[in-house]
Protein backbone atom coordinates (compact mmCIF):
# COMPACT_ATOMS: atom_id res chain seq x y z
CA UNK A 1 0.00 0.00 0.00
CA UNK A 2 1.29 3.48 -1.12
CA UNK A 3 2.14 5.63 2.67
CA UNK A 4 -0.43 7.95 3.54
CA UNK A 5 -0.04 11.72 2.72
CA UNK A 6 -0.27 13.90 6.40
CA UNK A 7 -2.45 16.49 5.94
CA UNK A 8 -0.90 19.92 6.07
CA UNK A 9 -1.70 21.09 9.78
CA UNK A 10 -2.67 25.28 9.36
CA UNK A 11 -0.55 27.96 11.47
CA UNK A 12 -2.08 30.28 13.56
CA UNK A 13 -1.04 33.83 11.97
CA UNK A 14 -0.65 36.64 13.67
CA UNK A 15 -3.47 39.40 13.49
CA UNK A 16 -3.21 41.67 10.85
CA UNK A 17 -1.52 38.73 8.66
CA UNK A 18 -3.12 39.63 5.44
CA UNK A 19 -2.71 35.55 4.78
CA UNK A 20 -4.75 34.89 7.32
CA UNK A 21 -8.51 35.55 7.89
CA UNK A 22 -9.11 39.06 8.89
CA UNK A 23 -9.48 39.35 12.53
CA UNK A 24 -13.02 40.61 14.02
CA UNK A 25 -13.28 44.82 15.64
CA UNK A 26 -13.26 43.58 18.67
CA UNK A 27 -10.42 40.93 18.68
CA UNK A 28 -8.40 43.74 16.65
CA UNK A 29 -9.64 46.52 19.32
CA UNK A 30 -8.15 43.96 22.40
CA UNK A 31 -5.04 43.77 20.00
CA UNK A 32 -4.51 47.20 19.68
CA UNK A 33 -5.05 47.89 23.56
CA UNK A 34 -2.12 45.26 24.20
CA UNK A 35 0.23 46.63 22.06
CA UNK A 36 -0.31 50.20 23.64
CA UNK A 37 0.03 48.88 27.11
CA UNK A 38 3.35 47.11 26.18
CA UNK A 39 4.39 50.34 24.60
CA UNK A 40 3.07 52.55 27.75
CA UNK A 41 4.73 50.24 30.17
CA UNK A 42 7.99 50.46 27.61
CA UNK A 43 7.68 54.48 27.94
CA UNK A 44 7.49 54.40 31.56
CA UNK A 45 10.43 52.03 31.60
CA UNK A 46 12.25 53.91 29.02
CA UNK A 47 11.17 57.64 31.43
CA UNK A 48 12.24 55.92 34.28
CA UNK A 49 15.45 55.62 33.04
CA UNK A 50 15.72 58.83 31.62
CA UNK A 51 14.83 59.93 35.08
CA UNK A 52 17.13 57.82 37.42
CA UNK A 53 20.24 58.65 34.80
CA UNK A 54 19.62 62.50 34.59
CA UNK A 55 19.25 62.19 38.47
CA UNK A 56 22.27 60.76 38.36
CA UNK A 57 24.11 63.19 36.00
CA UNK A 58 22.69 65.93 38.12
CA UNK A 59 24.24 64.23 41.09
CA UNK A 60 27.41 63.48 39.05
CA UNK A 61 27.81 67.08 37.88
CA UNK A 62 26.80 68.38 41.71
CA UNK A 63 29.59 66.42 43.16
CA UNK A 64 31.99 67.31 40.57
CA UNK A 65 30.99 70.80 41.12
CA UNK A 66 31.74 70.23 44.86
CA UNK A 67 35.39 68.95 43.53
CA UNK A 68 36.16 71.29 41.71
CA UNK A 69 34.78 74.52 44.40
CA UNK A 70 37.31 72.25 46.62
CA UNK A 71 39.75 71.78 44.66
CA UNK A 72 39.73 75.81 44.33
CA UNK A 73 39.73 76.59 47.70
CA UNK A 74 42.32 73.80 48.64
CA UNK A 75 44.51 75.88 46.15
CA UNK A 76 44.05 78.87 47.30
CA UNK A 77 44.89 78.13 50.72
CA UNK A 78 47.78 76.04 49.75
CA UNK A 79 48.86 79.29 47.67
CA UNK A 80 47.59 81.66 51.05
CA UNK A 81 50.42 79.37 53.33
CA UNK A 82 52.63 79.42 50.12
CA UNK A 83 52.73 83.10 49.91
CA UNK A 84 52.19 83.44 53.61
CA UNK A 85 55.27 80.86 54.33
CA UNK A 86 57.52 82.33 51.18
CA UNK A 87 56.99 85.89 53.22
CA UNK A 88 58.39 84.68 56.62
CA UNK A 89 61.11 82.77 54.92
CA UNK A 90 62.18 86.59 53.14
CA UNK A 91 61.71 88.41 56.15
CA UNK A 92 63.54 85.96 58.56
CA UNK A 93 66.64 85.45 55.90
CA UNK A 94 66.59 89.04 55.93
CA UNK A 95 66.39 89.54 59.53
CA UNK A 96 69.69 86.95 59.87
CA UNK A 97 71.38 88.81 57.07
CA UNK A 98 71.19 92.18 59.12
CA UNK A 99 72.18 89.85 62.35
CA UNK A 100 74.74 88.58 60.31
CA UNK A 101 76.30 91.95 59.44
CA UNK A 102 75.82 93.27 62.49
CA UNK A 103 77.81 90.79 64.44
CA UNK A 104 80.56 91.13 61.67
CA UNK A 105 80.57 94.96 62.20
CA UNK A 106 80.39 94.41 66.30
CA UNK A 107 84.26 91.45 65.15
CA UNK A 108 85.63 94.16 63.30
CA UNK A 109 85.04 96.67 66.17
CA UNK A 110 86.27 94.67 68.23
CA UNK A 111 89.32 93.55 66.56
CA UNK A 112 89.98 97.30 65.97
CA UNK A 113 89.76 98.14 69.30
CA UNK A 114 91.99 95.03 70.15
CA UNK A 115 94.21 95.99 67.88
CA UNK A 116 94.54 99.27 69.53
CA UNK A 117 94.54 98.34 72.96
CA UNK A 118 97.45 95.68 72.00
CA UNK A 119 99.58 98.44 70.16
CA UNK A 120 99.23 100.59 73.49
CA UNK A 121 100.20 97.85 75.26
CA UNK A 122 103.35 97.44 73.49
CA UNK A 123 104.09 101.05 73.35
CA UNK A 124 103.26 101.12 77.39
CA UNK A 125 105.59 98.50 77.89
CA UNK A 126 108.75 100.12 75.26
CA UNK A 127 108.21 102.94 77.30
CA UNK A 128 108.03 101.09 80.68
CA UNK A 129 111.31 99.50 79.44
CA UNK A 130 113.13 102.34 78.16
CA UNK A 131 111.97 103.91 81.55
CA UNK A 132 113.56 101.28 83.70
CA UNK A 133 116.98 100.77 81.40
CA UNK A 134 116.93 104.69 82.11
CA UNK A 135 116.36 104.62 85.72
CA UNK A 136 119.03 101.45 85.63
CA UNK A 137 121.77 103.87 83.90
CA UNK A 138 121.20 106.62 86.21
CA UNK A 139 121.53 104.07 89.15
CA UNK A 140 124.56 102.90 87.93
CA UNK A 141 126.30 106.53 87.28
CA UNK A 142 124.95 107.21 90.86
CA UNK A 143 126.30 104.83 91.93
CA UNK A 144 129.71 105.63 90.03
CA UNK A 145 129.30 109.34 91.15
CA UNK A 146 129.09 107.84 94.59
CA UNK A 147 132.15 105.34 93.97
CA UNK A 148 134.33 108.13 93.05
CA UNK A 149 133.20 110.83 95.61
CA UNK A 150 133.77 108.36 98.01
CA UNK A 151 137.05 107.91 96.89
CA UNK A 152 137.86 112.13 96.53
CA UNK A 153 136.50 112.17 100.13
CA UNK A 154 139.00 109.55 101.34
CA UNK A 155 142.12 111.04 99.78
CA UNK A 156 140.68 114.17 100.62
CA UNK A 157 140.23 112.71 104.70
CA UNK A 158 143.43 111.04 104.13
CA UNK A 159 145.32 114.44 102.83
CA UNK A 160 143.60 116.68 105.72
CA UNK A 161 144.97 113.96 108.09
CA UNK A 162 148.54 114.35 106.70
CA UNK A 163 148.89 117.82 106.64
CA UNK A 164 147.53 117.94 110.52
CA UNK A 165 149.80 115.26 111.60
CA UNK A 166 152.40 117.12 109.99
CA UNK A 167 151.48 120.19 111.81
CA UNK A 168 150.93 118.78 115.03
CA UNK A 169 153.96 117.32 114.89
CA UNK A 170 155.82 120.80 113.77
CA UNK A 171 153.90 122.37 116.65
CA UNK A 172 154.90 119.80 119.45
CA UNK A 173 158.57 119.83 118.62
CA UNK A 174 158.97 120.45 122.09
CA UNK A 175 157.38 117.37 123.56
CA UNK A 176 159.53 114.99 121.71
CA UNK A 177 160.63 113.17 125.30
CA UNK A 178 156.67 113.06 125.41
CA UNK A 179 155.82 109.74 123.50
CA UNK A 180 152.76 108.88 125.28
CA UNK A 181 151.42 112.25 125.51
CA UNK A 182 147.26 112.24 124.90
CA UNK A 183 147.26 114.84 122.23
CA UNK A 184 149.62 112.27 119.63
CA UNK A 185 147.60 108.97 121.06
CA UNK A 186 144.59 110.41 119.79
CA UNK A 187 145.86 111.92 116.63
CA UNK A 188 147.67 108.37 115.73
CA UNK A 189 143.98 106.37 116.44
CA UNK A 190 142.44 108.83 114.48
CA UNK A 191 144.69 108.94 111.74
CA UNK A 192 144.25 104.68 111.39
CA UNK A 193 140.32 105.37 111.78
CA UNK A 194 140.77 107.56 108.74
CA UNK A 195 143.07 104.93 106.93
CA UNK A 196 140.46 102.16 107.83
CA UNK A 197 137.38 104.25 105.96
CA UNK A 198 139.97 104.96 102.66
CA UNK A 199 140.48 101.34 102.81
CA UNK A 200 136.68 100.07 103.36
CA UNK A 201 135.81 102.96 100.42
Amino acid sequence: MPPKKKAAKKKAGKPGDPEESPLDPAELNKYLELQVQTLQRKLMMKTEDALRARASENELRSRVMELDRDFNEEQQRTFDITSDMTRQYKAMQEELLNRINQLENTVADQKEDLDKAQQSFEELKRTKDEIIAGKDEQILELKRKMEEMSKEFANMLKETLEKMTERIELTNNQWENEEDSPMMRRLEEFSLTGNGVAASS
